[in-house]
Parts: C-alpha cells; sequence; structure tokens
C-alpha cells in the first residue's frame, strides 16, 4: 500500500514552547484527548530536570518517550543531560512509527524534546518524509532544527528493512 502525498503541519519544538502551547490552548493531561485532530509526541531526558513529562497517563494521541541527545549510551553526557545518558533504541523507533501509523488522521503533528532541534527535530522530519509531505513547507515551518543522527537512522532503517512505510 503506498502512501500518497498529504497536508499535514508538522511541528518540532522546545519543552518551554511545548508547555506555552498546552496552556494557550487550555490542554491538560485530562483533556488531550478534545484534540481529535492533533497528535503529540512528547521527547524527555531519561534523567534530571528535562526528565519529567508533561503527561502522567496514556492516551492514543501521546507518545512519551525517554532518551537524550546523544549518539550512543557511552557518551559521558549531552547538551541538557550532564549525569547519565540513554540513547534512542530500535524499540523506541519501532513505537514512533506504531503511532504515527495509528495516527494517521491527524492533521497536526507536534513533536516536543528540551531544544526542539534534535531529537524532535529528526522525529518530526521522518513524519514528513513518512506522510510524503512538502519538505519545503516543513523547514519553514522549522528552521532551526539539526536532525539528531542516530534517531534519524534508525527510524529510516526500520523502513528499509521493513520495505514500505505502512
Amino acid at each position: 500500500m503506498s502512501v500518497e502525498s498529504v497536508n499535514k503541519k508538522i511541528f518540532a519544538i522546545s519543552k518551554p514552547e511545548f508547555n506555552t502551547l498546552m496552556d494557550k490552548n487550555n490542554m491538560s493531561d485530562k483533556t488531550v484527548e478534545e484534540k481529535t485532530d492533533v497528535a503529540l509526541i512528547s521527547i524527555n531526558d531519561s534523567f534530571g530536570q528535562w526528565s519529567v513529562s508533561w503527561f502522567d497517563l496514556d492516551h492514543p494521541n501521546v507518545l512519551r518517550l525517554w532518551f537524550d541527545d546523544v549518539e550512543n549510551d557511552t557518551d559521558k553526557f549531552s547538551p541538557t543531560n550532564q549525569e547519565k545518558v540513554s540513547a534512542f533504541t530500535v524499540e523506541q523507533a519501532k513505537q514512533v512509527k506504531d503511532f504515527i501509523k495509528k495516527n494517521k488522521d491527524k492533521k497536526t503533528f507536534i513533536v516536543h524534546c528540551s531544544a526542539g532541534i534534535s531529537r524532535s527535530g529528526a522525529v518530526a522530519q521522518y513524519i514528513c518524509d513518512f506522510f510524503r509531505c512538502d519538505r519545503e513547507e516543513f523547514l519553514r515551518n522549522n528552521p532551526f532544527i539539526h536532525p539528531n543522527g542516530r534517531v534519524t537512522r534508525l527510524l529510516n532503517n526500520l523502513d528499509r528493512y521493513a520495505g514500505s512505510r505502512i
């Protein structure tokens, strides 16, 4: 089954921007499911001040992940986590892909991490590619991303080995 190009809004934002967005739109852990046209991916550090997720509950339109902005588990620290680190895994890549497929009807995908640049940039870029969205529009909406190489590789490798996007 092939995926035709679709018009979706995809944003990679920082955790402070995410918090502001949630407050501005009166969204909470209890009301997020009311936003039927939005899917959210919350990327949190594995340890430290940025490890606390906005969400305590599970929701069909929310994916919560914990990993750091590193290339591998042997890295000593990440830009936002100076203590212990955990790299993005193949299992997490599968979770992202499954979440995207389950939420393919959503018009907007919002992905946040601490800075809104590397981890969220890689996941948001994958979502853009997955749905064959307009790359130029995506980059206009996300001008500061610098996708994490490990996240990008693991997500793209899922498609190479599986042979298809859906």
